[in-house]
């Protein structure tokens, strides 16, 4: 009888986990917000790591801002009978990074690792480890399934605005966490195979190829957390996916036990810099913690190779920040409004805010900086810029709302007036600056101006 009940308890559990996750384990939106947990097996360590992706849904168009620290995450680990598992006692040694607010755009996701071991454990018994922190650590056995859920709260506080800044408590759904069983087979839970048919490109941003993952485990796998966990090697250098295609999953979910999963993924979706994209012979891979592809060989052709690096230049760095301007074209008629694409990239180690304009920016065109003067669109898209982080096609237009200030030598007069730009017919070099926000420097941010690389276009008269 005792059996049976506790049969009864397995099945009305794993019921109730089933109704209360969302499709592909979201939870439920507050305010304009989900989130999801995931976890993956490191081969080398027992220490599983754990992510938590969270995505932009309101109505309201515009920057989300959310105080997360790994302090609003609160988790539980019991098994099928909802019975709890006892949190680790052992030895503690582990540091944390520092947290600042997360600036989620509209309909955006980020997904960021929140453990960072330091728990002592013994290596010949300890095979599965979840590790948030010194109080919220679990040694997980091997004898049963055990399952992970939590809540993620942020408090509403004085001053928040009420559509930028987020408030309010996440259910986390439950998550299966991937123990690995004393009889389990060694090696990895899943293949990656390259199908390069496909040999010669025309540029490196058309490189395209279709995989196809082979789920050899005994459990399911999430297609998209798989997807877009994977990094590309290019050359034998590995590069982290660009998380602005990491945006909303629009296919297969699950890959279920002893099937296959196919899709066709693009160099451009991660952070290859332009300078590797260089003619002749490349090799190219895939991999994760888990496992690594196939590395079939591709050719890029000489005459788009050499636009890729003619356009690869970028300005000296800034703490580590460089910014590089693209013409959309060089030659422009005087009845046209020259205009160029901005891309802005941190390699070094701190993390800044930028906007996503050109409005906060300054141009200069042949020696003389211009800044914006006709007002401001306070909608403008603010966003982070962490190591690492980089962003692509900002457009800047060298239109008559910029506007030069003469030097004012006479402090008894009048200021003079502003200088508007006027292009003449003729060759200019162009360079542009966006504005870096240093938020940490206290009482008020750092503000610095990164100038990009020179870029040259000619106006022609369009009078015959």
């Amino acid at each position: 009888m005792k059996t049976f009940l506790t049969g009864i308890l397995v099945i009305a559990f794993l019921a109730q986990a089933r109704a209360s996750e969302a499709p592909d384990g979201w939870s439920e939106a507050v305010n304009g917000l989900r989130a999801r947990l995931s976890l993956e097996r490191d081969p080398k360590s027992p220490f599983l790591r754990v992510f938590i992706a969270l995505q932009n849904t309101s109505d309201v168009a515009g920057i989300r801002k959310i105080r997360f620290n790994p302090q609003t995450i609160v988790l539980r680990v019991a098994d099928a009978a909802k019975t709890p598992l006892a949190k680790a006692n052992g030895e503690y040694d582990g540091m944390s990074p520092t947290w600042e607010p997360l600036l989620l755009p509209f309909e955006g996701t980020i997904r960021f690792r929140i453990s960072f071991p330091g728990l002592g454990y013994r290596p010949e018994t300890d095979r599965t480890i979840i590790d948030l922190g010194p109080s919220m650590s679990w040694v997980i056995p091997d004898d049963k399934e055990y399952f992970v859920s939590g809540t993620l709260t942020i408090p509403k506080m004085e001053g928040d605005h009420r559509h930028s800044d987020w408030s309010g408590t996440l259910t986390l759904p439950t998550t299966k966490i991937p123990t690995t069983s004393k009889g389990e087979a060694d090696g990895p839970p899943y293949e990656i195979v390259l199908d390069g048919q496909r040999v010669v490109f025309d540029k490196a941003e058309s490189v395209s190829i279709q995989i196809t993952v082979r789920n050899l485990g005994m459990k399911k796998l999430i297609a998209p957390d798989l997807y877009w966990g994977l990094s590309v090697v290019w050359d034998g250098k590995e590069y982290k996916r660009n998380h602005k295609h990491s945006v909303l999953w629009d296919g297969h979910a699950e890959i279920m036990p002893k099937t296959a999963w196919r899709t066709t993924f693009s160099l451009s979706e991660y952070l290859v810099p332009a300078e590797a994209w260089t003619a002749g012979r490349h090799s190219i891979a895939l991999r994760d913690a888990f496992a690594e592809s196939n590395t079939p060989t591709v050719f890029i052709e000489k005459s788009s190779a050499d636009q890729a690096v003619r356009e690869a230049a970028w300005g000296e760095p800034v703490e580590g920040v460089s910014v590089r301007l693209r013409a959309d074209k060089t030659r422009w008629t005087t009845n046209e409004t020259p205009t160029f694409k901005l891309d802005v990239r941190n390699q070094g180690q701190r993390e800044f805010y930028t906007v996503q304009s050109q409005e906060t920016g300054r141009l200069e065109v042949d020696g003389v900086w211009y800044g914006w003067t006709r007002g401001f669109d306070f909608d403008l898209k603010g966003s982070g810029l962490p190591p690492g982080r980089k962003y692509h096609d900002i457009p800047v237009s060298l239109g008559s709302k910029w506007e030069a200030t003469p030097e004012w030598r006479d402090k008894t007069q009048a200021p003079p007036p502003q200088i508007p730009l006027k292009l003449l017919p003729g060759k200019h070099t162009i360079r542009f600056a966006p504005e870096i926000r240093d938020l940490t420097v206290k009482p008020k941010p750092q503000n610095n101006y990164v100038p990009s690389n020179p870029v040259e276009i000619e106006i022609w008269s369009n009078l015959k």
